[in-house]
């Protein structure tokens, strides 16, 4: 954790403009435990309490980056002066997203039906499996699931994922026992990073648990200090990791640490 620490405020030495840390973060898996299901997540305190801090400090942006809507996310976080990210960076308020990206998301809204449709009848077949739909996506859940069905869900959805992607306007993408359908404008966690980043200045700092989150990694890559959460058995495009959530919030403390101590 020192070496990240002092990367990040080395690369803060050199940033220009007013911004000097700009923290942006996952919320679910890094910022909280995993949950059974989204509405069951709970910041983790200590986290929330470095997060509320380091985000009164002048210079600082701090940023939650998350797949959940915004409106959620902000009742979820409660932090009133961070920046709200939500729909892996499809939802940016206060940003103006390109326009291909504008005419992807409206062509989502078309597709979503069937798309619903298809996906509530794989569903149906494996009890426990739900679906979460969000503004900007689609997400089939299968976490709760025993092994082995889970295992036969996997098989069936990459099947699936085939015929949606052939939708006009949407896209799947696989996580940690899920499936989302996205609009397939090429804007991701990552391309909301930069945004993000550019607009705010400051030394950069990404950190997140899932495979969503790789997309912000390998964008940041060179440009930021990037942090995977979770074990050491996962290949990731992040520069540093660390096991957990409990790690993570030990790490923003550090940071809070010695942001504090130039103040």
């Amino acid at each position: 954790m020192k070496r990240i620490v002092r990367e990040l405020f080395s690369r803060a030495d050199e940033a220009r403009g007013p911004g000097r840390l700009c923290l942006m973060l996952d919320f679910d898996g890094t910022l909280s435990e995993m949950a059974p299901t989204p509405e069951a997540a709970r910041f983790y305190p200590p986290a929330r309490r470095a997060l509320l801090r380091l985000s009164r400090l002048p210079g600082v942006t701090v940023a939650l980056v998350s797949g959940r809507d915004v409106s959620d996310l902000r009742r979820k976080a409660g932090l009133t002066r961070a920046v709200y990210c939500g729909n892996h960076g499809l939802e940016l308020p206060g940003f103006r997203l390109p326009a291909p990206v504008e005419a992807s998301k409206r062509a989502f809204r078309r597709s979503c039906r069937p798309a619903l449709r298809l996906l509530r009848g794989i569903k149906d077949r494996y009890p426990g499996a739900w679906i979460q739909a969000k503004r900007f996506s689609v997400t089939l859940h299968y976490r709760a699931l025993p092994d082995k069905a889970a295992a036969a869900m996997a098989a069936e959805l990459r099947k699936a994922a085939r015929a949606l992607s052939r939708m006009p306007g949407l896209r799947a993408v696989e996580g940690k026992k899920v499936l989302e359908l996205r609009p397939r404008a090429a804007f991701h966690k990552g391309a909301a990073c930069l945004l993000l980043l550019a607009r705010r200045g400051g030394a950069g700092f990404y950190m997140g648990d899932d495979v969503t989150d790789e997309d912000a990694f390998r964008a940041l890559r060179g440009r930021a200090v990037t942090v995977f959460v979770g074990p050491r058995g996962r290949p990731t495009a992040a520069a540093a990791r660390v096991p957990d959530h409990r790690a993570a919030a030990a790490l923003l403390g550090r940071i809070l640490k010695a942001a504090g101590e130039e103040e």
